[in-house]
């Protein structure tokens, strides 16, 4: 009897396992809500949302405003062909929710635009619901008989004809532009490229970034874009992704948390006169 209580007790014992050992570690991406909501309502295919949300993964994932990353390792992740991964890059970009840097040897650099205002989503028109006219108050010709030839009914309320809903004007599509036909655009309206509402100058305040360095940052994007074929929808969202995720590596941060410029921050400040 002995032997089987303790053989009881010893499998009992075993049953026990320590808090600590069945708790599970997780780790998780960071993606702000704005993203994650207006994904939802996005009209994304499978395959292009799939390929957006690898490169969340490859850089928001580490904590990180852009990363080099190659066709074949987005291919990897998604499991897609690298064709279908080229062509959904493609529309992403123009759509303007990613903007395409440097090429190197380990890919393209690759940055998602977090700001969510600056994306253009086709979106299909929304069914219209077709409104039943009344019933018009006309007396049928089959019944009229029916009615005393006292009646006069030349003095009758006709109800005014209804009038269709005036149909929206269709919305229309943001074209692509190189910088220097942007540039002659805004100036002929009268604009300034970057206006002083910008959010890049409240991105650049937070980030402890002068604004010189930013306007340095300026002349380096407007110059290396002018003479070149590189179209965007929206020149405005590629500047404050060029800024966050520093493209041209301009200033860098001391241990007091203060920005110098770098040796290519020197040098373009000395072609533009501006930075230092």
């Amino acid at each position: 009897m002995s032997s089987v209580v303790r053989l009881v007790d010893y499998r009992a014992a075993k049953a026990v396992v320590p808090v600590e050992e069945t708790r599970i570690q997780h780790s998780f991406v960071a993606i702000p809500t704005a993203v994650e909501d207006a994904l939802l309502r996005s009209p994304l295919s499978k395959q292009q949302e799939r390929v957006f949300r690898a490169i969340l993964r490859k850089t928001v994932g580490y904590n990180k405003s852009s990363d080099f990353i190659a066709t074949t390792q987005l291919a990897e992740m998604v499991a897609m062909d690298e064709g279908d991964v080229r062509r959904a890059l493609m529309t992403l970009e123009s759509m303007g929710m990613i903007v395409r840097g440097q090429r190197r040897a380990i890919g393209t650099e690759i940055a998602p635009n977090l700001d969510i205002s600056g994306w253009n989503l086709v979106r299909g028109e929304s069914p219209r619901s077709t409104q039943k006219s009344p019933r018009s108050c006309e007396i049928p010709t089959s019944i009229r008989g029916e009615f005393p030839p006292t009646i006069d009914n030349s003095n009758r309320q006709v109800l005014p004809p209804v009038v269709p809903p005036a149909k929206k004007a269709p919305r229309q599509k943001r074209a692509e532009q190189t910088m220097r036909a942007w540039l002659e655009a805004t100036k002929a309206a009268g604009e300034t490229p970057i206006p002083e509402g910008d959010s890049v100058f409240q991105y650049a305040e937070q980030a402890g970034i002068p604004r010189d360095f930013l306007r340095l940052c300026w002349c380096e994007f407007r110059d290396r874009h002018s003479d070149g074929v590189k179209t965007y929808k929206d020149w405005r969202a590629a500047f404050r992704l060029c800024v966050r995720a520093d493209w041209y590596r301009l200033w860098a941060e001391n241990q007091q948390g203060e920005k110098y410029l770098t040796t290519a921050g020197k040098q373009a400040a000395a072609v533009h006169g501006v930075g230092e």
